[in-house]
């Protein structure tokens, strides 16, 4: 099976090299001609365009920061798509852009698979990313072993849009947890508590979770907001998630608290430091 890859940003590049490690090596493209040729570098092969791309693979991924972005490349490669071909994206994007997107390919004969990860560079790197993937099940399974490199758990969610659905979920989790972890730091702090006697405790209780354990250990201990996942990222998932919420009418308590902050953060111009730097919108000067 061929592979392409377009977009070779902080996960694009290390989805590149999964694929080139399990036999899969994609034809790379980016704007920026200096991460095609560090993916070469390790067995990748460089392609000239999004056209090259198309022509030169069967399953086709896009790692792409908006939603806009990855429709515009899709959409202009329609003219090379072709029956059989599976265009699969791993970004971060709205239901409805998904849904479009399939209609369209359908009309050339090619399959098109919504595929957001959750995990970071670190998850990419080791293979073991949490893939949540809307598609038809044929498209699926034919694109399985090209997912196995790069995933550590990999769930059919449904038809197209449901994996972008489960991944705005997510998305919205994520920053409640570490708006509530930020809150309960405040509160402890104020109150004489330590955060490190908090970690301590509430890691070990009802309590925990994945983001709290890392907010307060790699963020509120360090001080050090070196971005992993930058904040305007975050942001703009959030903002997917409350429109798509507000369309269905489910959107609630902690999910406008999660968008508010983030908001805040926003305007604070902590836009390009790791997304835990909402937490400084309730400690700094706390």
């Amino acid at each position: 099976m061929r592979t392409g890859l377009i977009g070779l940003g902080t996960m694009g590049s290390r989805f590149a090299r999964r694929l080139v490690g399990g036999g899969f090596p994609p034809a790379v493209f980016d704007i920026d001609r200096a991460t095609v040729e560090r993916v070469v570098a390790v067995g990748g092969h460089a392609a000239t365009s999004v056209s090259d791309v198309v022509a030169r693979a069967d399953v086709i991924f896009t790692s792409l920061p908006m939603p806009g972005d990855v429709e515009s490349v899709v959409v202009s490669a329609l003219g090379d798509a072709r029956p059989n071909h599976i265009f699969v994206d791993l970004s971060t994007i709205d239901p409805a852009t998904a849904r479009r997107l399939a209609e369209k390919l359908a009309e050339r004969g090619a399959a098109f698979l919504d595929a957001p990860v959750s995990g970071g560079p670190g998850g990419a790197e080791a293979g073991t990313l949490a893939v949540m993937v809307g598609g038809s099940a044929e498209a699926f399974a034919r694109a399985r072993p090209c997912f196995e490199t790069f995933s550590g758990r990999l769930v059919h969610c449904g038809s197209v849009g449901s994996g972008s659905v489960v991944k705005l979920a997510n998305q919205m989790l994520v920053g409640a947890h570490v708006v509530a972890a930020a809150e309960a730091v405040r509160f402890a702090r104020e109150s004489g508590i330590a955060p490190e006697t908090l970690l301590e405790v509430v890691s070990a209780a009802t309590g925990d979770s994945a983001m709290l354990r890392r907010t307060i250990k790699d963020y509120v201990l360090t001080d050090d907001f070196t971005p992993t996942f930058a904040l305007r990222l975050l942001m703009k998932d959030l903002r997917l998630y409350a429109a798509e919420s507000r369309s269905l009418g489910t959107i609630g308590p902690a999910g406008k608290a999660a968008v508010a902050a983030y908001e805040e953060a926003m305007a604070r111009g902590l836009a390009g430091l790791d997304y835990a730097a909402v937490i400084k919108t309730f400690l700094d000067g706390a």
